[in-house]
């Protein structure tokens, strides 16, 4: 693994911990970048990613190794489950099943764990190391929500994807 030192990497780039953003602290002979201008651009998985000496970086590693001095040893999590959201406060180290645990949806009900039956009802599952686990079939898609929210809780705890109510309707997103 290709390793660049902190030091190097704090006289290139300025990190701001509030708000997740990575600036460039000088103009390159070149000028392709520039003094405070946004560092890198993001892939189509929507993670940011720098080109420093020619050589690509995950910007919320290198936000962590500005931030705490050193480069982290685990995988990193995006708590809120957003890619490009590098704020201090929303990277946290996980082991790859942890962060694999918290990713977002991907069913058509709009619900993890939660899809619809021919017949009308829900049926809730839930992937735990590879295998899939299932939770039951239920009447409406809030209560196989709920049945995968509790299974979730109790085998990935704070790490869980929650299907979490909207703040603006109060209904299941």
């Amino acid at each position: 693994m290709l390793t660049i030192s902190i030091d190097y990497l704090r006289s290139e780039i300025e990190y701001a911990p509030e708000t997740g953003l990575l600036t460039w602290k000088k103009t390159s002979k070149n000028k392709v970048r520039q003094r405070g201008a946004p560092c890198g651009r993001l892939d189509r998985d929507g993670y940011r990613i720098l080109n420093i000496d020619n050589h690509s970086h995950l910007a919320h590693r290198l936000a962590w190794a500005i931030h705490f001095g050193e480069f982290p040893a685990l995988s990193m999590d995006h708590i809120n489950g957003v890619r490009d959201d590098n704020r201090i406060v929303n990277l946290r180290l996980a082991t790859h099943a942890q962060n694999i645990a918290n990713t977002t949806v991907k069913a058509a009900s709009g619900l993890k764990g939660v899809t619809e039956r021919r017949n009308g009802s829900w049926q809730a599952q839930i992937k735990i190391g590879g295998v899939n686990h299932y939770l039951g079939c239920h009447k409406t898609r809030e209560l196989a929500a709920q049945a995968y929210e509790i299974a979730a809780k109790a085998a990935f705890g704070e790490f869980r994807f929650s299907n979490r109510p909207s703040p603006v309707t109060g209904s299941l997103q």
